[in-house]
C-alpha cells in the first residue's frame, strides 16, 4: 500500500514539450536479504552525507542511478546522470543535511529521506528542504533515483524610516 508522506511543490519554467516516453524499472535479480540491504543503505547514506560536505555535485553524481532525476526550484528537472552532472557542476556547493524523516518500502527496494539542508556556494549561504529517494539496483548497490532541494525564500529586511 502506498501513502503520501511528503508533498513539495517547485516553481519551474514552462517546458517546451511534454515528455512522451514512459519508463518503468524492474529489478533483474532478487534483492539481497533485508538485514544486508538495510545495513548497506545506512552505510551508503552516511558516506553520502559526509561527501556532501566536500561538494554536492560529486557526492550526488557518484551515488546517482543512471536515470536519476534532479529537481531544483526555478529550473526544469533534469533526467539522467550526464544531465545531472552538468547541472550540479554549475551550482556546486558544500552542503549539510539534517534528516527529519526516513523510511523504506516493504520489499526494501526503495528508501526515502527528507529534511533540511544548508549549503555554501561561493560564500553565499542557502537553506531549505530536501528529499532524496534511493533505489536498490540489481547489483545490490543503493543509488539515488531522485534528489530534490527547495531553497527557503530569502528574508527581506524592512528598514523603518526614522
Amino acid at each position: 500500500m502506498w501513502k503520501v508522506v511528503l508533498d513539495v511543490g517547485l516553481s519551474q519554467p514552462q517546458a517546451e514539450a511534454p515528455e512522451t516516453e514512459i519508463r518503468t524499472y524492474v529489478a533483474n535479480s532478487p534483492n539481497p536479504g533485508p538485514e544486508s540491504a538495510s545495513a548497506n543503505l545506512e552505510k551508503t547514506q552516511q558516506s553520502f552525507a559526509d561527501s556532501l560536505k566536500d561538494g554536492e555535485a560529486d557526492a550526488i553524481t557518484d551515488n546517482a542511478s543512471d536515470d536519476i532525476r534532479i529537481y531544483r526550484n526555478g529550473q526544469l528537472p533534469v533526467v539522467g546522470k550526464t544531465a545531472a552532472e552538468k547541472m550540479l557542476t554549475e551550482e556546486d556547493a558544500k552542503t549539510t543535511r539534517t534528516a527529519s524523516g526516513a523510511s523504506t518500502s516493504d520489499p526494501l527496494d526503495l528508501a526515502y529521506e527528507y529534511g533540511e539542508f544548508s549549503s555554501d556556494q561561493n560564500h553565499a549561504a542557502q537553506h531549505g528542504i530536501y528529499l532524496c529517494i534511493w533505489r536498490l539496483e540489481s547489483d545490490g548497490t543503493w543509488r539515488i533515483a531522485l534528489n530534490l532541494q527547495k531553497s527557503a525564500p530569502t528574508e527581506k529586511r524592512r528598514v523603518d524610516a526614522e
